[in-house]
Protein backbone atom coordinates (compact mmCIF):
# COMPACT_ATOMS: atom_id res chain seq x y z
CA UNK A 1 0.00 0.00 0.00
CA UNK A 2 1.42 3.37 -0.95
CA UNK A 3 0.44 6.78 0.37
CA UNK A 4 -1.75 7.40 -2.68
CA UNK A 5 -3.16 3.93 -3.39
CA UNK A 6 -5.37 1.79 -1.21
CA UNK A 7 -5.47 -1.96 -1.56
CA UNK A 8 -8.98 -2.96 -2.60
CA UNK A 9 -8.90 -5.80 -0.07
CA UNK A 10 -8.67 -3.24 2.75
CA UNK A 11 -11.44 -0.84 1.66
CA UNK A 12 -14.87 -1.01 3.27
CA UNK A 13 -17.86 1.10 2.22
CA UNK A 14 -19.28 3.01 5.22
CA UNK A 15 -22.72 1.53 4.78
CA UNK A 16 -21.43 -1.99 5.51
CA UNK A 17 -20.52 -1.05 9.07
CA UNK A 18 -23.99 0.40 9.54
CA UNK A 19 -25.63 -2.69 8.04
CA UNK A 20 -23.69 -4.91 10.45
CA UNK A 21 -24.92 -2.79 13.38
CA UNK A 22 -28.54 -2.93 12.20
CA UNK A 23 -28.49 -6.65 11.40
CA UNK A 24 -26.91 -7.44 14.79
CA UNK A 25 -29.58 -5.42 16.58
CA UNK A 26 -32.26 -7.25 14.61
CA UNK A 27 -30.74 -10.55 15.73
CA UNK A 28 -30.92 -9.45 19.36
CA UNK A 29 -34.54 -8.41 18.96
CA UNK A 30 -35.31 -11.83 17.49
CA UNK A 31 -33.54 -13.40 20.49
CA UNK A 32 -35.88 -11.36 22.68
CA UNK A 33 -38.86 -13.03 20.95
CA UNK A 34 -37.21 -16.38 21.66
CA UNK A 35 -37.03 -15.38 25.32
CA UNK A 36 -40.70 -14.35 25.25
CA UNK A 37 -41.69 -17.77 23.90
CA UNK A 38 -39.57 -19.67 26.42
CA UNK A 39 -40.86 -17.60 29.35
CA UNK A 40 -44.40 -17.45 28.00
CA UNK A 41 -44.46 -13.74 28.72
CA UNK A 42 -44.92 -10.48 26.83
CA UNK A 43 -42.51 -8.04 25.20
CA UNK A 44 -42.68 -5.47 28.00
CA UNK A 45 -41.82 -8.04 30.68
CA UNK A 46 -39.07 -9.57 28.56
CA UNK A 47 -37.62 -6.13 27.86
CA UNK A 48 -37.75 -5.19 31.55
CA UNK A 49 -35.76 -8.31 32.45
CA UNK A 50 -33.24 -8.30 29.61
CA UNK A 51 -32.56 -4.56 29.78
CA UNK A 52 -31.02 -5.14 33.22
CA UNK A 53 -28.23 -7.22 31.67
CA UNK A 54 -25.05 -5.18 31.19
CA UNK A 55 -24.23 -6.49 27.69
CA UNK A 56 -25.49 -8.43 24.68
CA UNK A 57 -23.48 -11.40 25.90
CA UNK A 58 -25.16 -11.29 29.32
CA UNK A 59 -28.58 -11.14 27.65
CA UNK A 60 -27.71 -14.17 25.55
CA UNK A 61 -26.64 -16.08 28.66
CA UNK A 62 -29.96 -15.29 30.34
CA UNK A 63 -31.99 -16.36 27.29
CA UNK A 64 -29.99 -19.56 26.89
CA UNK A 65 -30.35 -20.41 30.61
CA UNK A 66 -34.11 -19.77 30.59
CA UNK A 67 -34.60 -22.06 27.61
CA UNK A 68 -32.50 -24.74 29.29
CA UNK A 69 -34.55 -24.49 32.50
CA UNK A 70 -38.02 -24.32 30.89
CA UNK A 71 -37.83 -26.62 27.87
CA UNK A 72 -37.67 -30.40 28.22
CA UNK A 73 -37.19 -31.31 24.58
CA UNK A 74 -33.68 -32.61 23.82
CA UNK A 75 -33.87 -31.57 20.15
CA UNK A 76 -34.74 -27.99 21.07
CA UNK A 77 -32.04 -27.90 23.74
CA UNK A 78 -29.44 -29.22 21.29
CA UNK A 79 -30.42 -26.65 18.66
CA UNK A 80 -30.42 -23.93 21.32
CA UNK A 81 -26.85 -24.81 22.31
CA UNK A 82 -25.66 -24.81 18.68
CA UNK A 83 -27.30 -21.49 17.84
CA UNK A 84 -25.92 -19.71 20.87
CA UNK A 85 -22.42 -21.08 20.16
CA UNK A 86 -22.71 -19.70 16.62
CA UNK A 87 -23.91 -16.34 17.91
CA UNK A 88 -20.98 -16.14 20.32
CA UNK A 89 -18.59 -16.79 17.41
CA UNK A 90 -20.38 -14.20 15.25
CA UNK A 91 -20.08 -11.73 18.10
CA UNK A 92 -16.30 -11.85 17.79
CA UNK A 93 -16.49 -11.23 14.05
CA UNK A 94 -18.97 -8.40 14.57
CA UNK A 95 -16.73 -6.84 17.21
CA UNK A 96 -13.82 -6.76 14.77
CA UNK A 97 -15.86 -4.47 12.54
CA UNK A 98 -17.65 -2.41 15.17
CA UNK A 99 -14.83 -1.93 17.66
CA UNK A 100 -11.90 -1.90 15.25
CA UNK A 101 -9.85 1.21 14.58
CA UNK A 102 -10.78 2.64 11.17
CA UNK A 103 -9.58 5.57 9.14
CA UNK A 104 -12.40 7.19 7.25
CA UNK A 105 -12.29 8.82 3.88
CA UNK A 106 -15.68 10.59 3.86
CA UNK A 107 -15.27 11.97 0.34
CA UNK A 108 -14.87 8.42 -0.90
CA UNK A 109 -17.52 6.94 1.43
CA UNK A 110 -15.06 4.32 2.65
CA UNK A 111 -13.19 3.23 5.74
CA UNK A 112 -9.81 1.53 5.93
CA UNK A 113 -8.69 -0.53 8.94
CA UNK A 114 -5.77 0.95 10.84
CA UNK A 115 -2.43 -0.81 10.56
CA UNK A 116 -2.40 -0.80 14.36
CA UNK A 117 -4.26 -3.11 16.68
CA UNK A 118 -5.08 -6.79 16.60
CA UNK A 119 -8.42 -6.55 14.85
CA UNK A 120 -6.94 -5.62 11.44
CA UNK A 121 -5.17 -8.99 11.28
CA UNK A 122 -8.57 -10.71 11.30
CA UNK A 123 -9.53 -9.40 7.85
CA UNK A 124 -8.63 -11.00 4.54
CA UNK A 125 -10.73 -8.75 2.32
CA UNK A 126 -12.79 -6.40 4.51
CA UNK A 127 -15.62 -5.88 2.02
CA UNK A 128 -16.04 -9.62 1.39
CA UNK A 129 -15.58 -10.36 5.09
CA UNK A 130 -18.38 -7.88 5.87
CA UNK A 131 -20.66 -9.49 3.27
CA UNK A 132 -19.93 -12.93 4.71
CA UNK A 133 -20.70 -11.72 8.23
CA UNK A 134 -23.98 -10.13 7.11
CA UNK A 135 -24.98 -13.40 5.45
CA UNK A 136 -24.09 -15.43 8.57
CA UNK A 137 -26.12 -13.09 10.78
CA UNK A 138 -29.12 -13.37 8.42
CA UNK A 139 -28.86 -17.17 8.39
CA UNK A 140 -28.68 -17.19 12.18
CA UNK A 141 -31.75 -14.95 12.39
CA UNK A 142 -33.65 -17.54 10.33
CA UNK A 143 -32.48 -20.36 12.59
CA UNK A 144 -33.55 -18.44 15.70
CA UNK A 145 -37.03 -17.91 14.16
CA UNK A 146 -37.22 -21.66 13.48
CA UNK A 147 -36.18 -22.42 17.06
CA UNK A 148 -38.81 -20.04 18.37
CA UNK A 149 -41.49 -21.88 16.36
CA UNK A 150 -40.33 -25.16 17.91
CA UNK A 151 -40.56 -23.65 21.39
CA UNK A 152 -44.07 -22.38 20.68
CA UNK A 153 -45.03 -25.87 19.47
CA UNK A 154 -43.46 -27.36 22.61
CA UNK A 155 -45.78 -25.27 24.78
CA UNK A 156 -48.87 -26.14 22.68
CA UNK A 157 -48.16 -29.89 22.72
CA UNK A 158 -50.00 -31.67 25.55
CA UNK A 159 -47.57 -33.22 28.03
CA UNK A 160 -48.03 -36.75 29.29
CA UNK A 161 -46.63 -37.31 32.73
Amino acid sequence: MTNTTLENSQVLPFDKIGRIVVRWNELHFILRTLFISAMQTDLDTASAILSQAPSDQAQRKIIKAVIKSKIEDEGILSENKKIFSEIDALSGERNNFIHGLWFSLPEEGIAVPSRHGDRRKKFQNVDNDADNLLEKISNTQTRVFELEKKIQTFWRTPKTR
